[in-house]
């Protein structure tokens, strides 16, 4: 198992040119067995933040997925989970989720069922390609890609024993409702089982 990387949290609270890092960067998990994954960006203190993260719409094409950038809840329904990999300033933010959208742009990038990629891979992508433009600390591709097509619940299990942040916020009896889902049973793969049942709701 690669060992963790740390969030960049733990080098300042300051950025080099002295500015606050009071935003956070993080990966999201929704639900406990679905695992739909996204990166998600937001002020400390705030209510809601940026998600970035892949669906698929099924009427446009089966087989590729699309980029989807909102506003977010900090905590919705639909949220298992996230873990904190940065602490940036507001300028650090701003070149990191400049950075997502380029990544997202290149349609190379983008998942396919076809390809045995999802939600996941992307998310995996993108921290190597913000790590590979400077703007994340190495490992964090790496470590989150050995969780691919693993549970919530038992990514959770690992992270905690790997000593790595994870936030679970409190529930409040609200029903689930899943952000993205992909369900396809064309893939043979069983490291790809529980990836596949995953199918995009559109909202």
């Amino acid at each position: 198992m690669p060992s963790p990387s740390r969030p960049s949290s733990s080098d300042s609270s300051r950025s080099a040119g002295g500015s606050a890092r009071d935003h956070e960067f993080a990966v999201n998990f929704y639900t406990e067995d679905s695992g739909h994954w996204a990166t998600y960006m937001r002020q400390q203190d705030a209510r809601s933040g940026t998600i970035h993260h892949v669906r698929r719409n099924l009427r446009k094409d089966p087989d590729r997925y699309f980029y989807d950038e909102r506003d977010h809840s900090r905590v919705s329904p639909a949220l298992y989970g996230r873990s904190v990999v940065a602490r940036l300033s507001a300028g650090e933010a701003a070149r990191v989720q400049g950075s997502i959208r380029d990544y997202a742009r290149d349609d190379a990038n983008m998942p396919r069922v076809s390809r045995q990629t999802n939600c996941q891979t992307f998310v995996g992508g993108t921290l190597g390609h913000l790590e590979r433009d400077g703007l994340l600390r190495s490992g964090h591709s790496q470590y989150f890609s050995q969780f691919y097509g693993q549970r919530s619940v038992d990514i959770e299990r690992q992270m905690r024993q790997d000593g790595r942040h994870f936030y679970r916020p409190e529930r409040d009896g609200a029903p689930a409702t899943v952000v993205a889902e992909h369900r396809d049973r064309s893939e043979p793969s069983p490291r790809s089982r529980l990836m596949n049942r995953y199918r995009d709701q559109s909202r």
